[in-house]
């Protein structure tokens, strides 16, 4: 049994204010003959190897570090096409096993590969598709019947779009079910999954992406509850 989560909020006086922010940590428990035995780890990615060297925070969803306009233009340009620098992002929110690898998710869509035995950080993981998008749900809906996980990722431009997509479990490659175009994208954190129906909930919790590109906001930051809107099912 695996499980993920923020374990890690403080490093010298300085410290994260947001549960999402926490430097992720997953565990493993081993059942055997009524024993338990438990394992954890954290997971080394790259906002953990920065905090750890420097001593300082690094960038999250409450915590923005200052960073020039150009680099958060190529960082957004980057994300879209998978982010293939190598960066590894803080995947504190839940687990997945896909193409016989176990991985970390978090929001970005890029998880993170680990080791199920020793739970050592391996690598990124990259899809073998460009699907575009900046900001992955991470909570995959899991398909029994099909064997396949169900997401979506949003994509930010002149047009914002919910992407929506299929792998199955033992693959690498993604299938476009749905691009839907949107004026104002919202932050959904998760979604519903019936036997036939893909069901997004936009929760009035609007994404103003131009805060985070041309003021290096952090994304809490570009958040604004705009209750006008109601609650839309998709």
């Amino acid at each position: 049994l695996y499980r993920n989560g923020p374990a890690k909020f403080e490093i010298g006086q300085a410290s994260y204010n947001h549960w999402f922010d926490g430097l992720a940590m997953v565990h493993r428990y081993a059942f055997h003959e009524g024993r338990i035995a438990y394992h954890n780890r954290f997971l080394h990615t790259s906002p953990y190897i920065q905090m750890m060297s420097t001593g300082q925070l690094s960038s999250g969803f409450e915590t923005a570090r200052s960073t020039s306009l150009a680099s958060r233009i190529l960082k957004l340009a980057s994300e879209a096409f998978g982010d293939r620098t190598g960066q590894t992002y803080n995947t504190n929110v839940s687990i997945v096993q896909l193409d016989g690898k176990f991985m970390a998710l978090t929001e970005q869509p890029v998880p993170t590969v680990f080791d199920p035995i020793s739970l050592k950080t391996q690598k990124t993981f990259y899809f073998n598709n460009r699907l575009f998008g900046h900001l992955s749900c991470g909570h995959p809906q899991y398909d029994y019947q099909n064997q396949e996980y169900i997401n979506y990722i949003t994509c930010f431009g002149p047009i914002n779009t919910y992407n929506l997509y299929r792998v199955k479990a033992t693959s690498d490659r993604r299938q476009l079910i749905a691009r839907i175009p949107v004026r104002s994208p919202c932050y959904m954190h998760s979604f519903a999954l019936t036997e036939n129906h893909i069901i997004l909930v936009e929760f009035p919790l609007v994404i103003k992406s131009l805060p985070a590109i041309l003021g290096g906001k952090a994304p809490m930051q570009c958040l604004s509850w705009e209750p006008q809107r109601g609650t839309n099912f998709l």
